[in-house]
């Protein structure tokens, strides 16, 4: 059970970088994220205190995603270790905890932690949840500086093939044109998806159409459920089977904003369901609006 958030031992400051690290270690090793915090200690403010750790969907999502390996053991050091996850698509993500008194400055080959881990696999900083450069430098060493005393590092770093896609950015970006209609529009949809989602083309095949148009956009899920409060791209495809226009479709997609279930006619949605491997990073408002989109076009 995790115990983020319980500062009674330690001052503000430590806590917080000791409840981030402790909660990238549970999600680096696929652990169950079961919070052992009150949630009513001093009216709330201890929870406040560390949402944005437990509500931070890229370092969830890592926790979530599946390609085979629940995370291992790169590098342990009496200061340091490096953890790293396999993740879909060839992506991989990489935590390092600072388990000294004082700032370390941490160093290793990058192979070691991915064969295909170079200078030019594009970083994304989780914790900040920000693109970032240089921590893979061209020598082919993993660098991370100055790290604070009990804190982490936390990164995930895209394949040449998942970032020629621009996974990160499509999760909050506009959809790309992708035609719908016809057996050319099904090819390049499923060409998208596929581009998109790097190795999880055979789960592509599995989508419509417009799930794998959703996909290629990047949103949320492109399954039948969302992890997230926000219904999915997906679910609007699926409403969209169902709902005569797309105005209808939107309207049902505008009254489930932020529930957990909700249904339309016969379907039961659940939002608060697990996201399939082909889940990005980032829940985007409007997604199931975007759905219905894909569904009329």
């Amino acid at each position: 059970m995790l115990e983020v958030g319980n500062f009674a031992s330690s001052p503000a400051a430590l806590a917080y970088a000791e409840s981030r690290t402790h909660f990238g270690a549970w999600c680096i090793v696929s652990s169950p994220l079961v919070l052992g915090l009150d949630l009513v200690t001093d009216g709330g403010k201890q929870l406040d205190a560390v949402w944005d750790i437990i509500s931070n969907t890229e370092a969830i999502a890592v926790n979530q995603q599946w390609a085979g390996h629940p995370g291992r053991l790169v590098a342990s050091e009496p200061g340091h270790q490096v953890w790293a996850k396999r993740l879909p698509g060839g992506d991989v993500a990489v935590l390092v905890l600072n388990r000294g008194d004082g700032p370390v400055d941490v160093a290793l080959n990058a192979s070691s932690i991915a064969p295909s881990l170079t200078a030019s696999s594009p970083a994304r900083d989780i914790w900040q949840q920000k693109n970032v450069s240089g921590v893979v430098s061209a020598d082919g060493t993993f660098r991370v500086r100055a790290l604070p005393s009990h804190d982490s590092a936390f990164y995930r770093f895209a394949s040449v093939a998942t970032a020629a896609a621009a996974l990160w950015p499509a999760a909050v970006a506009p959809a790309p044109p992708v035609a719908a209609r016809g057996s050319d529009g099904a090819a390049a949809a499923r060409k998208a998806c596929e581009r998109v989602q790097g190795g999880g083309a055979g789960e592509c095949a599995l989508l419509t159409t417009c799930e794998q148009r959703c996909a290629a956009a990047g949103h949320c899920c492109v399954g039948a459920t969302s992890g997230y409060s926000l219904p999915s791209c997906a679910q609007g495809c699926t409403v969209g089977k169902q709902a005569k226009t797309v105005t209808a479709c939107n309207a049902a997609c505008a009254a489930a904003d932020g529930k957990c279930k909700w249904a339309f006619n016969s379907t039961q949605f659940q939002n608060c369901g697990s996201c399939p491997s082909t889940c990005c990073n980032a829940p985007v408002k409007g997604e199931c609006q975007q759905g219905c989109a894909f569904a009329f076009d």
